[in-house]
Protein backbone atom coordinates (compact mmCIF):
# COMPACT_ATOMS: atom_id res chain seq x y z
CA UNK A 1 0.00 0.00 0.00
CA UNK A 2 2.73 2.43 0.92
CA UNK A 3 5.59 2.71 -1.55
CA UNK A 4 9.04 3.83 -0.57
CA UNK A 5 9.24 6.72 -2.99
CA UNK A 6 8.86 10.48 -2.87
CA UNK A 7 5.18 11.18 -3.61
CA UNK A 8 3.78 14.02 -5.68
CA UNK A 9 0.94 16.25 -4.43
CA UNK A 10 -2.13 14.09 -3.94
CA UNK A 11 -5.50 15.17 -5.26
CA UNK A 12 -7.85 12.90 -3.35
CA UNK A 13 -9.46 14.37 -0.24
CA UNK A 14 -10.86 11.26 1.40
CA UNK A 15 -7.87 9.49 2.94
CA UNK A 16 -7.58 9.78 6.72
CA UNK A 17 -4.52 10.27 8.84
CA UNK A 18 -6.09 7.75 11.18
CA UNK A 19 -5.39 5.10 8.52
CA UNK A 20 -1.71 6.02 8.71
CA UNK A 21 -1.67 5.77 12.50
CA UNK A 22 -3.40 2.39 12.52
CA UNK A 23 -1.28 0.92 9.72
CA UNK A 24 1.90 2.05 11.36
CA UNK A 25 0.77 0.58 14.69
CA UNK A 26 -0.40 -2.76 13.29
CA UNK A 27 2.31 -3.37 10.70
CA UNK A 28 5.07 -1.38 12.37
CA UNK A 29 5.81 0.47 9.16
CA UNK A 30 8.56 3.09 9.25
CA UNK A 31 7.37 5.80 6.87
CA UNK A 32 9.50 8.73 5.82
CA UNK A 33 8.39 12.30 6.39
CA UNK A 34 7.50 12.89 2.74
CA UNK A 35 5.02 9.99 2.84
CA UNK A 36 3.43 11.44 5.96
CA UNK A 37 2.98 14.71 4.06
CA UNK A 38 0.77 13.25 1.37
CA UNK A 39 -1.49 11.63 3.96
CA UNK A 40 -1.91 14.32 6.57
CA UNK A 41 -2.40 17.29 4.27
CA UNK A 42 -5.82 15.97 3.26
CA UNK A 43 -6.99 15.19 6.79
CA UNK A 44 -10.08 17.12 7.83
CA UNK A 45 -9.36 19.85 10.32
CA UNK A 46 -11.90 19.62 13.13
CA UNK A 47 -11.82 21.80 16.21
CA UNK A 48 -14.24 23.90 18.19
CA UNK A 49 -14.56 27.68 18.53
CA UNK A 50 -13.56 27.63 22.19
CA UNK A 51 -11.75 30.45 23.96
CA UNK A 52 -9.05 30.38 26.64
CA UNK A 53 -9.43 32.33 29.87
CA UNK A 54 -6.81 35.04 30.46
CA UNK A 55 -5.14 34.20 33.76
CA UNK A 56 -3.52 37.63 34.00
CA UNK A 57 -1.41 38.96 31.11
CA UNK A 58 -1.44 35.51 29.50
CA UNK A 59 -2.80 36.56 26.10
CA UNK A 60 0.63 35.65 24.64
CA UNK A 61 0.23 32.07 25.87
CA UNK A 62 -3.42 31.76 24.82
CA UNK A 63 -2.54 32.95 21.32
CA UNK A 64 0.26 30.41 20.90
CA UNK A 65 -1.96 27.59 22.20
CA UNK A 66 -4.82 28.47 19.84
CA UNK A 67 -2.49 28.42 16.83
CA UNK A 68 -0.88 25.11 17.79
CA UNK A 69 -4.26 23.55 18.56
CA UNK A 70 -5.47 24.46 15.05
CA UNK A 71 -2.79 22.22 13.49
CA UNK A 72 -4.56 19.21 11.88
CA UNK A 73 -1.78 16.69 12.45
CA UNK A 74 -1.62 17.47 16.18
CA UNK A 75 -5.42 17.38 16.48
CA UNK A 76 -5.46 13.88 14.98
CA UNK A 77 -2.48 12.72 17.02
CA UNK A 78 -3.77 13.80 20.44
CA UNK A 79 -7.33 12.64 19.72
CA UNK A 80 -6.52 9.24 18.20
CA UNK A 81 -8.67 6.43 19.56
CA UNK A 82 -5.69 4.25 20.39
CA UNK A 83 -4.02 7.03 22.46
CA UNK A 84 -0.72 6.36 20.74
CA UNK A 85 0.67 9.63 22.06
CA UNK A 86 0.55 8.25 25.59
CA UNK A 87 2.79 5.36 24.54
CA UNK A 88 5.17 7.83 22.89
CA UNK A 89 5.87 9.61 26.19
CA UNK A 90 9.57 9.41 26.95
CA UNK A 91 10.10 8.23 30.55
CA UNK A 92 13.48 9.98 30.59
CA UNK A 93 11.94 13.43 30.07
CA UNK A 94 12.26 15.86 32.98
CA UNK A 95 8.58 15.85 33.96
CA UNK A 96 7.81 12.30 32.77
CA UNK A 97 5.18 13.44 30.28
CA UNK A 98 3.39 15.99 32.47
CA UNK A 99 3.53 18.69 29.78
CA UNK A 100 2.23 16.35 27.06
CA UNK A 101 -0.62 15.20 29.28
CA UNK A 102 -1.77 18.70 30.24
CA UNK A 103 -1.44 19.93 26.66
CA UNK A 104 -3.29 16.84 25.44
CA UNK A 105 -6.13 17.67 27.81
CA UNK A 106 -6.36 21.23 26.43
CA UNK A 107 -6.29 20.27 22.74
CA UNK A 108 -8.85 17.55 23.46
CA UNK A 109 -11.24 20.10 24.98
CA UNK A 110 -10.67 22.49 22.07
CA UNK A 111 -11.41 19.75 19.53
CA UNK A 112 -14.93 18.75 18.56
CA UNK A 113 -13.84 15.16 18.01
CA UNK A 114 -12.30 15.07 21.48
CA UNK A 115 -14.95 16.78 23.61
CA UNK A 116 -18.11 15.60 21.89
CA UNK A 117 -19.74 18.92 22.80
CA UNK A 118 -18.30 22.39 22.66
CA UNK A 119 -17.35 24.31 25.78
CA UNK A 120 -17.44 28.08 25.81
CA UNK A 121 -14.05 28.52 27.46
CA UNK A 122 -11.17 26.51 28.86
CA UNK A 123 -9.00 27.59 31.78
CA UNK A 124 -5.35 26.68 30.92
CA UNK A 125 -4.05 27.06 34.49
CA UNK A 126 -2.57 23.56 34.72
CA UNK A 127 -0.75 23.96 31.41
CA UNK A 128 0.68 27.32 32.45
CA UNK A 129 1.96 25.83 35.71
CA UNK A 130 3.72 22.97 33.90
CA UNK A 131 5.26 25.34 31.36
CA UNK A 132 6.61 27.46 34.23
CA UNK A 133 8.24 24.37 35.77
CA UNK A 134 10.18 23.80 32.55
CA UNK A 135 10.80 27.49 31.81
CA UNK A 136 10.63 29.55 35.04
CA UNK A 137 10.64 32.84 33.09
CA UNK A 138 7.01 32.12 32.20
CA UNK A 139 6.01 31.89 35.84
CA UNK A 140 4.09 34.79 37.34
CA UNK A 141 1.87 37.09 35.34
CA UNK A 142 4.11 39.38 33.34
CA UNK A 143 3.60 39.82 29.61
CA UNK A 144 5.95 37.74 27.45
CA UNK A 145 6.72 37.20 23.79
CA UNK A 146 4.29 34.85 22.03
CA UNK A 147 6.93 33.43 19.68
CA UNK A 148 9.29 32.70 22.56
CA UNK A 149 6.55 30.82 24.42
CA UNK A 150 5.67 28.96 21.23
CA UNK A 151 9.22 27.68 20.83
CA UNK A 152 9.51 26.59 24.46
CA UNK A 153 6.16 24.77 24.28
CA UNK A 154 6.96 22.92 21.05
CA UNK A 155 10.46 22.02 22.26
CA UNK A 156 9.05 20.78 25.56
CA UNK A 157 6.41 18.65 23.84
CA UNK A 158 9.07 17.21 21.55
CA UNK A 159 11.30 16.21 24.46
CA UNK A 160 8.43 14.43 26.19
CA UNK A 161 7.14 12.70 23.05
CA UNK A 162 10.53 11.83 21.58
CA UNK A 163 10.33 8.23 20.38
CA UNK A 164 14.10 7.88 20.76
CA UNK A 165 14.37 6.37 24.22
CA UNK A 166 18.14 5.79 24.10
CA UNK A 167 20.10 8.64 22.55
CA UNK A 168 23.15 7.46 20.59
CA UNK A 169 26.53 8.97 21.53
CA UNK A 170 27.68 12.18 19.87
CA UNK A 171 29.01 11.64 16.38
CA UNK A 172 31.03 14.21 14.43
CA UNK A 173 29.58 14.76 10.96
CA UNK A 174 32.30 14.47 8.35
CA UNK A 175 31.52 15.32 4.75
CA UNK A 176 33.76 14.72 1.77
CA UNK A 177 34.32 17.41 -0.84
CA UNK A 178 33.19 14.92 -3.48
CA UNK A 179 29.84 14.31 -1.74
CA UNK A 180 26.79 15.77 -3.42
CA UNK A 181 24.45 18.03 -1.48
CA UNK A 182 21.83 15.27 -1.42
CA UNK A 183 24.31 12.88 0.20
CA UNK A 184 25.35 15.49 2.76
CA UNK A 185 21.75 16.41 3.48
CA UNK A 186 20.76 12.80 4.19
CA UNK A 187 23.80 12.34 6.43
CA UNK A 188 22.98 15.46 8.47
CA UNK A 189 19.29 14.59 8.64
CA UNK A 190 20.01 11.03 9.81
CA UNK A 191 22.27 12.41 12.52
CA UNK A 192 19.36 14.59 13.68
CA UNK A 193 16.61 11.97 13.26
CA UNK A 194 18.59 9.34 15.18
CA UNK A 195 18.21 11.59 18.22
CA UNK A 196 14.93 13.38 17.47
CA UNK A 197 11.82 11.50 16.38
CA UNK A 198 8.42 12.85 17.43
CA UNK A 199 5.16 14.09 15.99
CA UNK A 200 6.54 17.61 16.45
CA UNK A 201 9.50 16.78 14.20
CA UNK A 202 7.14 15.14 11.70
CA UNK A 203 5.06 18.31 11.65
CA UNK A 204 7.39 21.30 11.97
CA UNK A 205 10.96 20.25 11.14
CA UNK A 206 12.63 21.19 7.88
CA UNK A 207 16.26 21.53 6.83
CA UNK A 208 18.28 24.64 6.02
CA UNK A 209 21.36 24.70 3.82
CA UNK A 210 24.05 27.14 4.95
CA UNK A 211 26.90 28.01 2.59
CA UNK A 212 29.88 29.96 3.97
CA UNK A 213 32.53 31.14 1.49
CA UNK A 214 35.95 32.41 2.58
CA UNK A 215 36.75 35.73 0.88
CA UNK A 216 40.49 34.98 1.04
CA UNK A 217 40.84 31.51 -0.45
CA UNK A 218 37.32 30.82 -1.74
CA UNK A 219 36.88 27.70 0.40
CA UNK A 220 33.22 26.70 0.75
CA UNK A 221 31.81 25.21 3.95
CA UNK A 222 28.32 23.71 3.80
CA UNK A 223 26.02 22.73 6.67
CA UNK A 224 22.51 21.24 6.70
CA UNK A 225 20.77 22.15 9.95
CA UNK A 226 17.18 21.45 11.03
CA UNK A 227 14.76 24.32 11.56
CA UNK A 228 11.27 24.57 13.04
CA UNK A 229 10.42 28.06 11.87
CA UNK A 230 11.85 30.83 9.72
CA UNK A 231 12.49 34.23 11.35
CA UNK A 232 12.15 36.77 8.57
CA UNK A 233 13.38 40.37 8.59
CA UNK A 234 10.77 42.98 7.72
CA UNK A 235 12.35 44.98 4.94
CA UNK A 236 12.36 48.76 4.75
CA UNK A 237 11.62 50.99 1.81
CA UNK A 238 15.33 51.57 1.28
CA UNK A 239 16.05 47.87 0.83
CA UNK A 240 17.25 46.84 -2.62
CA UNK A 241 15.01 43.78 -2.51
CA UNK A 242 11.86 45.75 -1.74
CA UNK A 243 10.33 45.41 -5.20
CA UNK A 244 6.83 45.33 -3.73
CA UNK A 245 7.32 47.97 -1.05
CA UNK A 246 4.61 50.62 -1.17
CA UNK A 247 2.30 52.80 0.91
CA UNK A 248 -1.36 52.09 1.56
CA UNK A 249 -4.13 54.67 1.11
CA UNK A 250 -3.77 55.51 4.81
CA UNK A 251 -0.09 56.29 4.38
CA UNK A 252 1.05 53.10 6.11
CA UNK A 253 4.17 51.32 4.84
CA UNK A 254 3.36 47.96 3.23
CA UNK A 255 5.49 45.09 2.02
CA UNK A 256 4.80 41.70 0.47
CA UNK A 257 5.76 38.57 2.43
CA UNK A 258 7.64 37.37 -0.66
CA UNK A 259 10.14 40.22 -0.24
CA UNK A 260 10.73 39.25 3.39
CA UNK A 261 11.41 35.69 2.22
CA UNK A 262 13.87 37.03 -0.37
CA UNK A 263 15.65 39.13 2.24
CA UNK A 264 16.03 36.08 4.49
CA UNK A 265 18.17 34.43 1.79
CA UNK A 266 20.31 37.48 1.01
CA UNK A 267 24.05 36.96 1.33
CA UNK A 268 25.36 38.00 4.74
CA UNK A 269 28.83 39.32 5.57
CA UNK A 270 30.78 37.54 8.34
CA UNK A 271 33.71 39.36 9.86
CA UNK A 272 35.55 36.55 11.65
CA UNK A 273 34.59 33.09 10.43
CA UNK A 274 37.18 30.34 10.95
CA UNK A 275 38.27 28.95 7.58
CA UNK A 276 39.33 25.30 7.86
CA UNK A 277 41.56 25.69 4.80
CA UNK A 278 43.30 28.93 5.81
CA UNK A 279 43.41 27.82 9.45
CA UNK A 280 42.56 31.41 10.38
CA UNK A 281 39.56 33.61 11.00
CA UNK A 282 38.65 35.32 7.75
CA UNK A 283 36.07 37.63 6.29
CA UNK A 284 33.44 35.42 4.70
CA UNK A 285 29.95 35.41 3.25
CA UNK A 286 27.02 33.29 4.36
CA UNK A 287 23.90 32.37 2.41
CA UNK A 288 20.87 30.38 3.62
CA UNK A 289 18.30 28.41 1.64
CA UNK A 290 15.66 25.79 2.42
CA UNK A 291 16.83 22.34 1.35
CA UNK A 292 13.96 20.35 2.85
CA UNK A 293 10.55 21.92 3.48
CA UNK A 294 8.51 20.91 6.55
CA UNK A 295 4.89 19.76 6.59
CA UNK A 296 3.91 22.92 8.45
CA UNK A 297 5.88 26.05 7.63
CA UNK A 298 5.93 28.51 10.53
CA UNK A 299 7.01 32.04 9.65
CA UNK A 300 8.06 34.43 12.41
CA UNK A 301 8.17 38.10 11.42
CA UNK A 302 10.88 39.96 13.32
CA UNK A 303 8.69 42.85 14.46
CA UNK A 304 10.62 43.70 17.60
CA UNK A 305 14.08 45.25 17.58
CA UNK A 306 16.46 46.58 20.19
CA UNK A 307 18.06 49.98 19.88
CA UNK A 308 20.43 50.56 22.75
CA UNK A 309 18.46 49.76 25.88
CA UNK A 310 15.03 50.27 24.33
CA UNK A 311 12.80 47.86 22.43
CA UNK A 312 10.57 49.01 19.61
CA UNK A 313 8.05 47.46 17.23
CA UNK A 314 8.23 47.64 13.44
CA UNK A 315 4.76 48.73 12.35
CA UNK A 316 5.20 47.99 8.64
CA UNK A 317 2.19 46.22 7.14
CA UNK A 318 3.14 42.76 5.84
CA UNK A 319 0.73 41.30 3.28
CA UNK A 320 0.52 37.54 3.90
CA UNK A 321 -0.90 35.56 0.97
CA UNK A 322 -3.60 33.02 1.63
CA UNK A 323 -1.53 30.51 -0.25
CA UNK A 324 2.24 30.14 -0.64
CA UNK A 325 2.89 28.87 -4.14
CA UNK A 326 5.93 28.26 -6.27
CA UNK A 327 6.60 31.97 -6.76
CA UNK A 328 6.97 32.38 -2.99
CA UNK A 329 8.71 29.10 -2.15
CA UNK A 330 11.23 29.26 -4.99
CA UNK A 331 12.90 32.39 -3.56
CA UNK A 332 13.96 30.46 -0.43
CA UNK A 333 14.41 26.97 -1.89
CA UNK A 334 17.78 25.52 -2.80
CA UNK A 335 17.62 25.03 -6.55
CA UNK A 336 19.83 21.93 -6.40
CA UNK A 337 17.59 20.08 -3.95
CA UNK A 338 15.22 17.46 -5.37
CA UNK A 339 13.32 17.49 -2.08
CA UNK A 340 12.83 21.27 -2.19
CA UNK A 341 11.81 21.11 -5.84
CA UNK A 342 9.23 18.46 -5.00
CA UNK A 343 7.71 20.66 -2.30
CA UNK A 344 7.60 23.95 -4.19
CA UNK A 345 5.49 22.25 -6.84
CA UNK A 346 2.85 21.91 -4.13
CA UNK A 347 1.35 24.69 -2.01
CA UNK A 348 1.01 25.82 1.59
CA UNK A 349 -2.28 27.19 2.91
CA UNK A 350 -2.48 29.77 5.70
CA UNK A 351 -4.42 28.34 8.64
CA UNK A 352 -3.43 30.34 11.73
CA UNK A 353 -1.95 33.72 12.64
CA UNK A 354 -0.59 35.01 15.94
CA UNK A 355 -1.24 38.76 16.05
CA UNK A 356 0.30 41.46 18.23
CA UNK A 357 -1.79 44.60 18.52
CA UNK A 358 -0.38 47.89 19.74
CA UNK A 359 3.18 48.70 20.76
CA UNK A 360 5.84 47.34 23.09
CA UNK A 361 4.59 49.65 25.85
CA UNK A 362 0.96 48.67 25.51
CA UNK A 363 0.22 45.60 23.42
CA UNK A 364 -2.14 42.65 23.25
CA UNK A 365 -2.01 39.26 21.53
CA UNK A 366 -4.86 37.49 19.78
CA UNK A 367 -5.07 34.60 17.32
CA UNK A 368 -6.90 34.08 14.05
CA UNK A 369 -7.41 30.50 12.91
CA UNK A 370 -9.27 28.51 10.29
CA UNK A 371 -11.38 25.96 12.18
CA UNK A 372 -13.26 24.68 9.14
CA UNK A 373 -12.88 21.31 7.42
CA UNK A 374 -9.91 20.99 5.10
CA UNK A 375 -8.87 24.26 3.53
CA UNK A 376 -12.27 25.96 3.51
CA UNK A 377 -12.59 29.46 4.93
CA UNK A 378 -14.10 29.30 8.42
CA UNK A 379 -11.87 31.77 10.19
CA UNK A 380 -12.41 32.87 13.79
CA UNK A 381 -10.79 35.47 15.97
CA UNK A 382 -9.62 34.09 19.33
CA UNK A 383 -9.27 36.98 21.77
CA UNK A 384 -8.65 35.12 25.03
CA UNK A 385 -12.08 33.86 26.17
CA UNK A 386 -13.93 35.71 23.39
CA UNK A 387 -14.31 33.92 20.04
CA UNK A 388 -15.85 35.75 17.11
CA UNK A 389 -16.41 35.29 13.40
CA UNK A 390 -15.74 39.02 13.04
CA UNK A 391 -12.10 39.19 12.03
CA UNK A 392 -9.58 41.95 12.53
CA UNK A 393 -9.03 43.60 9.16
CA UNK A 394 -5.27 43.89 9.74
CA UNK A 395 -4.69 40.31 10.87
CA UNK A 396 -3.20 38.96 7.65
CA UNK A 397 -2.40 42.18 5.82
CA UNK A 398 -1.42 44.69 8.48
CA UNK A 399 1.02 45.59 11.21
CA UNK A 400 -0.24 43.00 13.70
CA UNK A 401 0.74 39.81 11.85
CA UNK A 402 3.53 38.26 13.94
CA UNK A 403 3.66 34.46 13.47
CA UNK A 404 2.13 32.81 10.40
CA UNK A 405 1.26 29.11 10.16
CA UNK A 406 1.09 27.50 6.71
CA UNK A 407 0.27 23.84 6.12
CA UNK A 408 0.95 21.74 3.05
CA UNK A 409 -2.16 21.38 0.95
CA UNK A 410 -3.30 19.46 -2.13
CA UNK A 411 -6.06 19.88 -4.66
CA UNK A 412 -7.82 23.02 -5.75
CA UNK A 413 -7.59 26.15 -3.63
CA UNK A 414 -8.88 29.66 -4.25
CA UNK A 415 -6.14 32.13 -5.03
CA UNK A 416 -5.57 35.60 -3.64
CA UNK A 417 -5.02 37.16 -0.25
CA UNK A 418 -6.52 35.97 2.97
CA UNK A 419 -9.72 37.80 3.80
CA UNK A 420 -8.07 38.96 7.03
Amino acid sequence: MFREQRPQCMRTETMSLYLYVRCKTIHNFKLNIDMVVSIFVIQRQTRAAVGLINLGNTCYMNTAIQCICSTPMLISYFNSEDKKWVRDINPKSDLKGKLAKTFGSVINRLSIIGSGSSENTVRPQALKSVIARLAPQFGGYRQHDCHELLRFLLDGLHEELNRVKKTPPYEQIEDKETDTDEVKSRRWWKNYADRNDSVLVDTFAGQLKSVVTCRKCGHISTAFDPFWDLSLPIISGSSKSSSSYYYSSSGRQKVELKDCLTKFCDEEELEAYYCSKCKKHRQSTKKLSVFKFPNVLVIHLKRFEFRGYSRSKIQTHVVAPKRLEREHLSVIADIKSASAENHINCSYGLYAIANHMGTCNGGHYKAHANIGPGIQDDWRCFNDSRVSSTLDTSAGQGSSAYVLFYRKIAGNYSSGLSKM
